[in-house]
C-alpha cells in the first residue's frame, strides 16, 4: 500500500522500511482475506506506524495510519488482475520542520494484470 512496498501498490516512495531512514520504526499490522465469489477476492489491510525514535527535523515519531483494500480476480492460467485502493492518514513525523503545517492525508488507486508462469 502507501507505506508497505507490494511492488505494483508502491507508488509512493516515503522512505519506510525497518531502518526507518535511521530513526527504527515500530508498526502494528493487520489483514482479512475474504472470497467474494468463485475467482475474486479481497484483502483489507491496516496498520499502524511510528519511528522508534523522533524525527531530527520536527521531533515526531507518529508516521500515520493506513487502510487499504486489495481485490484479486484469477483469469485462470497464471493470469490475475490486482485492483485497490488505501488512504494513509500521515502522522506528523513527515512535516518538513516542527512548525510547518500537518502532512496532507495521501490517496492512491492501483491496478495490475500479471501472468505468472
Amino acid at each position: 500500500m502507501l507505506v508497505t512496498p507490494q511492488g505494483y501498490t508502491d507508488v509512493n516512495d516515503m522512505g519506510v522500511s525497518l531502518q526507518n531512514r535511521g530513526c527504527g520504526l515500530f508498526t502494528v499490522q493487520t489483514k482479512y482475506d475474504y472470497p467474494i465469489f468463485q475467482r475474486l477476492s479481497g484483502t483489507i489491510a491496516v496498520g499502524w506506524l511510528r519511528s522508534d525514535t523522533p524525527n531530527p527535523a520536527n521531533g515526531s515519531t507518529d508516521m500515520g495510519t493506513e487502510i487499504g483494500n486489495n481485490f484479486t480476480l484469477d483469469f485462470g492460467g497464471g493470469l490475475k488482475a490486482d485492483m485497490g485502493a488505501a488512504v494513509l492518514f500521515t502522522g506528523d513525523f513527515y512535516k518538513p520542520s516542527a512548525g510547518a503545517p500537518p502532512p496532507a492525508t495521501l490517496y492512491e488507486a492501483f491496478t495490475r494484470v500479471q501472468l505468472e508462469f
